[in-house]
């Protein structure tokens, strides 16, 4: 079995896979939604409006006119500060952010899923790598995604550190929820983490994985009575974005898919792996401007 590399090893070739693929970037203009949440946005251009992200006035301000995401436009804010316009400068914030990621992703599988072995770092190197993410970066209003993500990856290590730990155990599962409510705030999609926790729970067992020790006698019975509060006390914020949301933004609760149906759309996806595929054998120059017509049917050769 190959002896697996340091962590500061692992940090170097993700950056350098990251400036491999990424390198290119520097070439593109502002894209889509940048020009309109970001350069044309007045909202955003001094942090004096940061305290009206917390009001009725938020859609005015960042002009996400269906996303309740007051924690990602205070980042689009603090980025407006140090870097004006320039659509470089915000996209180096998104890939920052992503290399954070993988970083992330390697740590917790070397720590607690797979000690030992190099599998987190083939894990952080596709996470990486992989185009479907190029979007969150090449569009810097697309911020949110890799935001949301870094603070649910914060929640999941905040959380198996409370459960390895005895005397901490209350400081950690709080700074779990702390970022629960973050990611949750950064992009609305981060309501299933409760459910990836829960999954992670069960399959932890009762052999322990990595830092995490055995549970010893009691078994699942005994772990779901131990986590049980932490469970409970994340309804709350879900509860209360739910609300905010609706409250807000109740309108565009029965909002149509973007180009068509479901089916469309789940047609028009697999016809794209396609190319991601290609992309993924060889992603440079990467760029969101790839076009790819709508699916007609489930009788095309791509899909």
């Amino acid at each position: 079995m190959a002896r697996p590399l340091s962590a500061g090893t692992a940090f170097l070739l993700l950056a350098a896979a990251l400036a491999w693929s990424y390198g290119g970037m520097s070439r593109n203009a502002a894209v889509y939604d940048d020009p309109i949440l970001i350069q044309e946005n007045p909202g955003i251009q001094t942090l004096r409006n940061l305290p009206r992200l917390f009001t009725r006035d938020y859609a005015q301000v960042s002009r996400y006119f269906k996303t309740y995401r007051p924690v990602s436009a205070a980042t689009h804010m603090l980025a407006y500060a140090a870097v004006a316009k320039s659509p470089n400068g915000h996209r180096l914030l998104c890939l920052g952010l992503h290399f954070l990621n993988a970083c992330f992703l390697f740590l917790l599988c070397r720590t607690y899923f797979f000690p030992g072995s190099n599998i987190g770092l083939w894990a952080a190197l596709i996470f990486a790598l992989h185009p479907v993410a190029s979007e969150c970066i090449l569009m810097a209003a697309s911020l949110d995604a890799p935001l949301a993500w870094f603070f649910c990856q914060a929640s999941l290590y905040a959380y198996l550190r409370a459960r390895a730990e005895k005397v901490r155990r209350l400081a950690w599962s709080s700074a779990s929820w702390t970022a629960f409510v973050l990611a949750l705030f950064s992009k609305e999609t981060a309501a299933l983490l409760p459910l990836s926790l829960a999954a992670c729970e069960l399959s932890l067992g009762r052999e322990g994985h990595g830092a995490l020790p055995a549970d010893g006698a009691g078994g699942l019975a005994s772990r779901i009575k131990r986590q049980a509060p932490y469970f409970l006390a994340l309804i709350p914020p879900l509860l209360l974005y739910a609300w905010i949301r609706l409250r807000m933004f109740g309108e565009y609760a029965q909002a149509p898919y973007i180009g068509g149906t479901f089916i469309t759309n789940l047609q028009t996806s697999l016809k794209a792996m396609v190319l991601y595929a290609r992309l993924l054998a060889w992603p440079h120059p990467l760029s969101i401007n790839y076009r790819v017509a709508a699916a007609a049917s489930w009788s095309e050769p791509r899909v």
